[in-house]
């Protein structure tokens, strides 16, 4: 019977020496550095590397990890990730972020207007001084007893329940 584990080990290793991993600089083993948004050519590379915004937002943000103050205003960021991300400030009118995962988030003072959340995880999420958020705007999405909501929205909670 073969092992199946240096087989797998060996996939892993081809996966890590063969994909590009992205940074603001990116050493590449042929040509030295390449800079996001930049097109380098040799004789046997010629390659783009072009990143999303919201990808370059997180890159250049003032404070590494955070997306604070970010203008994210009308994005789909349906199904993403944001777990204990700071999203102070942000501008999020008019965003997707229908079953999102944004357990212990900050959205402190986040424009929030027409932003959608059904089946987000907002659990443990700070809401506190967003704007445009409405109760209506909540239902389907998964709050716990740590979810800081503005005092407007909790009164009209309370009148849905």
């Amino acid at each position: 019977m073969v092992s199946l584990i240096p087989q797998l080990y060996g996939y892993l290793n081809y996966l890590d020496n063969t994909s590009l991993k992205v940074a603001p600089v990116q050493n590449l083993p042929v040509i030295g550095q390449a800079k996001i948004g930049a097109t380098y050519s040799d004789s046997s590379v010629n390659d783009t590397v072009k990143l999303s915004d919201l990808a370059e937002q997180v890159i250049d943000s003032p404070t590494p990890g955070t997306l604070y103050g970010a203008n994210l205003s009308g994005h789909n960021l349906q199904g993403i990730d944001l777990t204990g991300v700071e999203l102070d400030n942000a501008n999020l009118a008019g965003a997707n972020l229908n079953r999102a995962v944004l357990t212990n988030a900050s959205l402190y003072r986040a424009n929030l207007t027409g932003t959608s959340f059904f089946g987000t995880d907002l659990r443990g999420a700070d809401l506190s001084a967003t704007t445009g958020l409405s109760a209506e705007a909540l239902v389907g999405a998964r709050l716990s007893a740590n979810t800081v909501l503005p005092f407007a929205v909790q009164l009209d909670l309370d009148a849905l329940l």
